[in-house]
């Protein structure tokens, strides 16, 4: 008989047509006989050679695929491919999987970087960037309470860290403290320099009687930034700057510190950093911390700012050559 779908005469144990690969059923042979097939009119070699590329190229009707299926895998591969990348993103950027922001950065190979990262953001007013450069997340996480009471031997609720991290809700608690400290310093520094009311010390209160227009010339003196073209210019050792800082005294110091940032004494830098701006010359002196191998800074206002006497409010920037008393610019 032969393959009604292709006309290939077949063999009585052929099941399956070698020539078409669909089902063999085919018609009697009394019936082939009658009606004469070209598979009959072809020689055996050359029908030979015809199954053989049949064979290799199967009917397509007999193995069609689905475009819908393919289209849905290639879809959910796609997704799927898609969502690794974004979580990837999402890592280096320090988002956790909650969608919580990482405030702090990856931190810098060494204290001097660190420092003269803050200028840069400062020089560009870009408040991210400024705090990132803080250690705020691994401050926490890191910070010594007990430490703390036992060096002052006293607990007030007024601490830069004031509660244990003993359950997520303390902890997020210290963090937001840690933050609002920081961003509370640099805008102590933006006021102390940036004169935005004339004739008026830092700190002063007004009376709105006394300036009227006080909110307006605010404004308009905002438009002036004395850091807007701030260039570093280089390094100095603490020493340099003040005697006291080598003194044992002041390392016991500053190794106690460390102890309450959870760190070790050498994971503790104060560095000096020197900058031009507006015409001027400054130094900047932060204290940092190391955590992991990456350091941060601790605070603007670092030893060496102390030793100096500066004011608190000058976020640990000062003109220099250093003057006796620190009234603002």
């Amino acid at each position: 008989m032969n393959c009604k779908q292709c006309g290939y005469l077949l063999s009585e144990n052929n099941s399956i047509c070698p020539a078409c690969g669909n089902e063999a059923i085919g018609t009697p042979g009394s019936e082939d006989q009658a009606t004469p097939t070209v598979a009959q009119k072809i020689p055996l070699s050359e029908t030979t050679t015809e199954s053989q590329t049949h064979r290799s190229y199967p009917n397509s009707s007999s193995k069609k695929s689905n475009p819908f299926l393919k289209s849905l895998i290639f879809g959910v591969v796609g997704m799927a491919i898609g969502a690794a990348a974004l979580f990837a993103i999402f890592l280096i950027n320090g988002i956790s999987s909650t969608g919580d922001a990482k405030i702090e950065g990856n931190g810098y190979d060494t204290p001097e970087e660190a420092a003269e990262a803050y200028l840069i953001a400062l020089r560009d007013q870009d408040m991210d960037a400024m705090l990132s450069t803080f250690a705020i997340e691994s401050y926490i996480e890191n910070y010594d309470l007990n430490a703390m009471v036992e060096r002052l031997q006293a607990y007030t609720p007024y601490m830069e860290v004031p509660f244990p991290n003993s359950i997520p809700y303390t902890k997020e608690l210290n963090l937001e403290a840690r933050r609002s400290s920081i961003t509370q310093s640099i805008s102590n520094q933006y006021q102390f320099f940036n004169e935005l009311l004339k004739d008026f010390y830092y700190g002063q209160t007004i009376v709105l009687h006394d300036y009227p227009d006080l909110v307006d010339d605010m404004e308009e003196a905002t438009e002036d930034y004395i850091f807007e073209d701030l260039e570093i210019t280089g390094s100095m050792d603490p020493e340099d700057i003040i005697g006291l800082y080598e003194e044992e005294r002041n390392q016991e110091n500053i190794a106690k510190q460390a102890k309450v940032f959870g760190a070790k004494a050498d994971e503790v830098a104060n560095v000096v950093i020197t900058f031009e701006a507006d015409g001027e010359e400054y130094v900047f002196c932060p204290q940092l911390v190391e955590y992991d191998g990456r350091w941060y800074i601790q605070s603007l206002q670092g030893n060496v700012s102390f030793l100096i006497g500066l004011m608190v409010n000058q976020g640990g920037i000062s003109l220099y050559p250093i003057e006796d008393t620190q009234g603002g610019v």
